[in-house]
């Protein structure tokens, strides 16, 4: 499953940088008044939001980011949650996770799959977020591609990560890594977020759990 895979290889280097913006000052952050704040995610009941994922080719060297499709997330804490994937190409599949608290069901555009409890699966970095929301975070004012945001950046061993907060909502709005390679640093991979939704009540109906065999509407 393009979505699964994904987001597995992202979530451990996503959360791991993630640990190091909050609750202490990153290092590798540009200097200025820094500016803290509990992200309203720690808090909201209910979530809804849309990533566009991003991607570098595969290749001997990081090649030039492709976008690789959008998922878009119901979420409704504790433990209900419906993530959407399409991959780009018209001809791609569209997968999906569903959980109505109870079970996952899951569709990979060639095979369902589930398991008896939601709460044993938190495959997605947004989520394994959520799930882990800390206290707070520091970040600095900046400007990137002509927007003022504010700017948390995470560094180590020559590798980068920036997330792009918006200075109003607190809001993340994007997120980027890069990685250092004989002497160059490239963006290998970045999530643009929008849509964001908070504390909105969700149909029961859009965490309904379709039989194995069936497709989700």
């Amino acid at each position: 499953m393009v979505c699964r895979s994904f987001v597995r290889f992202t979530k451990l280097p996503r959360l791991a940088l993630l640990a190091g913006l909050f609750g202490v000052s990153s290092p590798a952050a540009p200097a200025g008044p820094k500016v803290s704040f509990t992200p309203p995610l720690a808090t909201a009941k209910t979530i809804q939001v849309t990533e566009i994922i991003w991607e570098a080719q595969n290749g001997p060297t990081p090649g030039p980011l492709r976008q690789a499709g959008t998922m878009t997330f119901c979420i409704e804490r504790p433990d209900k949650f419906r993530v959407v994937f399409k991959e780009k190409g018209a001809s791609k599949p569209t997968s999906y996770d569903i959980s109505d608290g109870k079970t996952m069901v899951g569709y990979d555009g060639k095979r369902f799959y589930s398991q008896e409890t939601a709460r044993a699966e938190w495959p997605f970095p947004m989520m394994g977020l959520l799930n882990n929301m800390p206290g707070f975070v520091s970040c600095v004012p900046a400007v990137r591609e002509g927007k003022k945001i504010l700017l948390a950046v995470s560094q180590s061993h020559g590798d980068r990560s920036e997330f792009w907060f918006n200075p109003k909502t607190h809001l993340l709005i994007h997120w980027s890594m890069f990685i250092a390679w004989k002497g160059k640093t490239s963006e290998v991979m970045r999530t643009d977020y929008s849509g964001w939704v908070l504390n909105k009540p969700i149909s029961p109906a859009v965490f309904h759990v379709p039989a194995n065999g069936t497709q989700a509407r």
